[in-house]
């Protein structure tokens, strides 16, 4: 019998086959582990947004809430709604509810123009003269004045009167959409001296329009400061 040679004998190792069953899962571990990974990224990138949000929303309303203006809120007005008085237009055209009423039912409408919200820009004479006129506007206020209530939109609008003829309404100067308002003031002969703060506009009986400036001159009215204290004087 031949002798087999050991070098011809082929050793086969056994292939242990992996069950499918098992690399199925691996990939589906991973591709859940992937899932996982990419919620968690988007919740996170959501959260964080979420808090800036909320960040910006705070401070904003903060800022709101910590301005309160000098006079009565409901008793400023725009500068697109003293262009519509001073040019005596439709006053029911009017987007002011206050302002509209007054203007139908008092004898004496005035709107002063002063720098509410920052004084930054007026010079310290401006500012003085700013000063002195608000200090009149003040003991004006101080009287006996009347709130008025209106039903507007289903809501109480409340807004301030001096009394059963005379309503003082204000504009806010040194905000940015009412930095139009120089264009409204008439500083013609007789008029207004000049279109700066303090300056005010006085209607009498809805038709008759008069412009008070900072200062007096020979050919215009008298200034600001003077005519309130003869409003004010007028009350006493």
């Amino acid at each position: 019998m031949a002798r087999v040679n050991k070098k011809d004998v082929v050793k086969k190792e056994k292939v242990v086959a992996e069950p499918s069953g098992i690399t199925g899962i691996k990939e589906e571990s991973q591709k859940g582990e992937l899932f996982f990974k990419m919620v968690l990224i988007v919740m996170a990138v959501a959260l964080f947004g979420l808090i800036i949000y909320f960040v910006v929303d705070a401070l904003i309303g903060n800022d709101n809430q910590s301005y309160q203006e000098r006079y009565n809120k409901n008793n400023y007005v725009t500068s697109t709604q003293v262009a519509q008085v001073a040019n005596l237009e439709n006053f029911e055209n009017i987007a002011h509810e206050g302002l509209k009423y007054a203007l139908d039912r008092y004898e004496y409408v005035y709107i002063l123009f002063y720098a509410d919200r920052s004084t930054d820009a007026l010079s310290s004479t401006a500012k003085d003269r700013q000063d002195a006129a608000l200090a009149v506007m003040d003991d004006i206020m101080a009287t006996d004045v009347k709130e008025i209530k209106l039903t507007v939109n289903d809501e109480e609008y409340i807004f301030i009167v001096v009394n059963d003829d005379i309503a003082f309404f204000f504009l806010d100067t040194s905000l940015a959409s009412n930095s139009d308002w120089v264009s409204s003031v008439d500083t013609s002969e007789g008029q207004a001296a000049t279109a700066q703060v303090p300056t005010l506009l006085e209607v009498h009986n809805g038709e008759d329009v008069n412009w008070y400036g900072a200062w007096s001159r020979v050919d215009s009215n008298i200034s600001t400061l003077e005519k309130l204290e003869e409003v004010l004087a007028s009350l006493a």
